[in-house]
């Protein structure tokens, strides 16, 4: 009676280490995800604030020379910068940075209009 019930025993060993490494590496997994999104989130934030920012600029000094200024200094790219009236669209793009996921160069784009 006592090998059979060892027999049983002995066939399990180990099930809880299998079970652990795999809650972990699923909770490892799910920060990763967590943090490449949050990269993402900051970059649109990001983008969006300069766009505002040049598009002001823009606006006051009446040319697209200060956004295109106003873009470089906060590390993003100029993709358009144009006039309807008085009124000043400009579209700004800033690459996703410091993400734990080793993707290709991504890059998010925001627009912004100002005008008198």
């Amino acid at each position: 009676m006592r090998t059979k019930a060892r027999s049983k025993l002995s066939s399990e060993v180990g099930f809880a280490t299998v079970l652990g490494v795999a809650i972990v590496l699923g909770l490892v997994s799910l920060l990763i995800v967590m943090a490449a999104a949050g990269g993402w989130l900051l970059a649109r934030a990001h983008a969006a604030s300069v766009a505002d920012i040049a598009a002001l600029a823009a606006a006051s000094q009446g040319s697209c020379a200060a956004a295109q200024e106003v873009v470089r200094l906060n590390g993003s790219d100029l993709r358009a910068c144009t006039w309807h009236g008085s009124d000043v669209l400009v579209v700004v793009s800033t690459e996703v940075r410091n993400t734990p996921i080793v993707l290709p160069v991504m890059s998010v784009e925001a627009s912004a209009r100002a005008g008198f």
